[in-house]
């Protein structure tokens, strides 16, 4: 396997992108309520409320969301201006400010304390995208075309089915529990560790003639797994097993 000279690295030319560390989640991290409210009073705040996922929301081809929504006041990318908050979203200041000092605190501030730091590829969340946890007791791989962001505790590749396919096989599972790391015994209830330092160097075969059949089988098990009650379906989840 480990001849192949292609790796996930350069088939994706560097673009394995972790999730965003705010130093402050807490304060980031709001409920449906809580989004709501803040949407109430001011529409334009939709624009800078994003669905927010943590590691535990990832499942195998699905996430369980628990409607929990990021205030990403941006620090800006490439052509895009950082979010002026005070001036242009008013009623989120107003929401954050009491929290001020313990903003102010972090390292991880932008131009102001209400700001995130810099993040040269804030695009890539606002696009199809592959998401996987950094550890976990096995792989969770699952297609994203709802705009989630994440903590740190995932990656993000940009979509294509075929890797998608890869994370997600027996193949994998097995190379991944023989040479990554993990806490505890990975073939008894240990976790892999799936940071890029290993992922990065997974072997990625040339594109042959069978791709099109994968490619196929992945588009059937999304067209069952993208269903709201695909985690809480047996008949479901069994379809997409014989599909694996």
């Amino acid at each position: 396997i480990r001849k192949n000279k292609e790796t996930l690295e350069k088939y994706f030319e560097g673009k394995i992108y972790a999730g965003l560390k705010t130093g402050a989640d807490k304060f980031y991290v709001i409920d449906d309520k809580t989004k709501k409210e803040l949407i109430e009073k001011d529409k334009k705040n939709i624009s800078i409320i994003k669905p927010w996922l943590r590691g535990k929301d990832l499942k195998k081809w699905a996430v369980k969301w628990h409607k929990l929504w990021f205030l990403n006041v941006h620090n800006g990318c490439k052509n895009i201006k950082p979010v002026a908050l005070k001036d242009d979203y008013p009623v989120i200041y107003d929401f954050l400010l009491p929290f001020k000092k313990e903003l102010q605190k972090r390292s991880d501030q932008g131009i102001t304390c209400f700001n995130h730091r810099a993040c040269a590829y804030m695009d890539i969340f606002d696009k199809p995208k592959i998401i996987y946890p950094d550890c976990a007791l096995e792989m969770r791989a699952v297609y994203d075309d709802k705009c989630f962001y994440g903590t740190m505790a995932m990656y993000f590749l940009p979509y294509d089915p075929l890797i998608l396919a890869i994370l997600n096989s027996q193949l994998f599972d097995w190379y991944a529990r023989m040479t990554f790391a993990s806490f505890g015994d990975p073939w008894n209830r240990g976790r892999i560790i799936f940071k890029s330092i290993y992922m990065r160097n997974v072997p990625i075969p040339k594109r042959n003639n069978i791709a099109d059949n994968i490619i196929s089988l992945v588009n059937k098990i999304l067209s069952i797994s993208n269903n709201a009650d695909y985690l809480d379906n047996q008949d479901k989840q069994s379809k997409v097993k014989k599909l694996e």
